[in-house]
Formats: structure tokens, C-alpha cells, sequence
């Protein structure tokens, strides 16, 4: 308990409790967008012709979710590889992880030899993973297609649980977004210091905002011809 927790004598968010809270607030964006396109490209005929004789609940436990599972799993992958490289927060909130290793060797050590031997694992991982998928027969350019009807899906009915459900998220994104941002705030606003601050850190930020379009760019231009 004490190693998912944190040691004793340091908070609970420098340690690995912390550092999931971080990954999943930084990650939540991308599995709603995933899930809202892969629910965006089921098939609304067949959910039309299952309201006939179910109710809503069935028609999304039977037929919705099982349209759209195989693109989860390959949505969920693609998460779980971001994870696995992510170095940002793990080196921040002081947690040692397996992706940290190879950028100490890099960073800290200048040893490329060690960086990129410290990498392949990782690289081995991946592969695997997506070719584990391949052999379950889950198609990369089946995911995030609209569907052939050219209509879009029906709106899932919540009925009396509308207020519950609005509350729920409401909360959520307070807890994950909203109170960060508010206490990002009251922090930062203090008189003359955006002045120096963005004075300081202007070349780094265009350099930052250079490489990741050029990246970015690069990204699209390949995926597009794979």
C-alpha cells in the first residue's frame, strides 16, 4: 500500500497515486474524443430497426458498443502507448518509470548508445501490441469512419437521469479541470509577473511552438501515405 501511496514522509501526490491522477486528467480529452467519433460512426439503421422491440439501454449494451468495440480497442492502445513513453509528469512528481531511464541516459548523461538501447523495449512493446491486434482482426482503417448511411446516429435518451448524469460530469470537470485552472490562477496573478516571465521565456516557447508544428505537420503527412 505504501508503494501505490508514496513513502511516508512525502506527500501523497509526489509518488505514484499522484502521477496516475495526472496521467488520467492529461489523457481523459483524448479517450472522450475517441469515444464520442467511434459513437459518431455506428450505424444508425441497425439501432433504429433494435428500438423497434428493446428499450435504449439494450440498444446500447447490444448493439452500439459492439459496432464500435474493436476501434476501442485500438483507441485504448494508442492511449496506453502514451502513457508508456510519458516522461513529463513522472519526472516532475518524482516518480521513477521505465520511460524516465532512457531520457536520464540521454538528458543527464549524454550517452546516446545507452538512450537507445534503454528505448527498444519499448519499441518492442508497441509491435507487439499492435500486431496482438492485427491477429484479433482489428482493422486501423476501420476506426473513426463515418458511417455508409450518410445519417447521423440518434441521440441516446437519458430521461429522468438527465439531472444526475449533468451533475456527474459537472463535478468531474470540476475536480479535473476546473479547480486546477482556478487554482493556476489566484497563483499566477500577482502584478509584473507575466512581464518578466514570458520575457524570459520567449525564445523557449517559440522554439517549443516551432518543433511541434514542424512535428505535428510531419505526423499528418506521414500517417496520411501509411
Amino acid at each position: 500500500m505504501v508503494g501505490i501511496l508514496g513513502s511516508p514522509g512525502t506527500t501523497w501526490l509526489f509518488g505514484p497515486a499522484g502521477c496516475l491522477i495526472i496521467l488520467v486528467t492529461s489523457l481523459l480529452p483524448l479517450v472522450l474524443l475517441f469515444t464520442a467519433a467511434l459513437l459518431q460512426s455506428a450505424n444508425p439503421r441497425l439501432e433504429e430497426a433494435a428500438r423497434l422491440s428493446a428499450p435504449s439501454w439494450r440498444v446500447l449494451l447490444g448493439i452500439t458498443i459492439p459496432q464500435v468495440l474493436p476501434a476501442l480497442f485500438l483507441s485504448m492502445l494508442l492511449l496506453f502507448c502514451l502513457a508508456l513513453g510519458e516522461t513529463g509528469a513522472p519526472t516532475f512528481l518524482r516518480v521513477n518509470v521505465y520511460a524516465v531511464e532512457s531520457l536520464m541516459q540521454f538528458a543527464a548523461f549524454y550517452d546516446f548508445s545507452s538512450a537507445t538501447a534503454a528505448a527498444c523495449p519499448l519499441l518492442v512493446i508497441v509491435l507487439l501490441a499492435f500486431w496482438g491486434l492485427h491477429l484479433l482482426g482489428v482493422r486501423p482503417s476501420a476506426v473513426l469512419q463515418p458511417p455508409s448511411t450518410g445519417r447521423p446516429p440518434e441521440p441516446f435518451p437519458l430521461g429522468r437521469y438527465r439531472i444526475a448524469v449533468a451533475v456527474a460530469i459537472s463535478i468531474l470537470w470540476a475536480g479535473l479541470a476546473g479547480l486546477p485552472l482556478v487554482a493556476l490562477s489566484l497563483r499566477s496573478a500577482v502584478p509584473g509577473a507575466y512581464g518578466p516571465a514570458m520575457t524570459a521565456a520567449g525564445p523557449s516557447f517559440g522554439r517549443s511552438f516551432l518543433f511541434a508544428a514542424a512535428g505535428a505537420s510531419l505526423i499528418v503527412l506521414f500517417g496520411l501515405f501509411i
